[in-house]
């Protein structure tokens, strides 16, 4: 039970059991599949690292963007 206490995104999707829903939602949405990408390299130490104003701008577009973000995804399937 403790592996859900965890800041690694695919390891949580892969307990929430959407792992299979990913896949598919990466082959049909190029978009949302870009986002996943950019949005799953983000660690527990990526908190801690100076980044730029392009960098911070595309995750939270990543994360949040209506159409195609990981949030509104995650939220719509979970």
């Amino acid at each position: 039970m403790n592996n859900i206490y965890v800041h690694d995104l695919k390891a949580l999707l892969r307990l929430a059991g959407l792992e299979a829903k990913l896949v598919e939602e990466e082959k049909t949405r190029k978009q949302f599949a870009a986002n996943w990408l950019i949005a799953s390299q983000w660690t527990e130490g990526s908190r801690y690292e100076m980044i730029d104003d392009f960098r911070a701008k595309e995750m939270v577009l990543a994360v949040a963007d209506p159409a195609n973000g990981v949030f509104p995804w995650l939220k719509q399937n979970w």
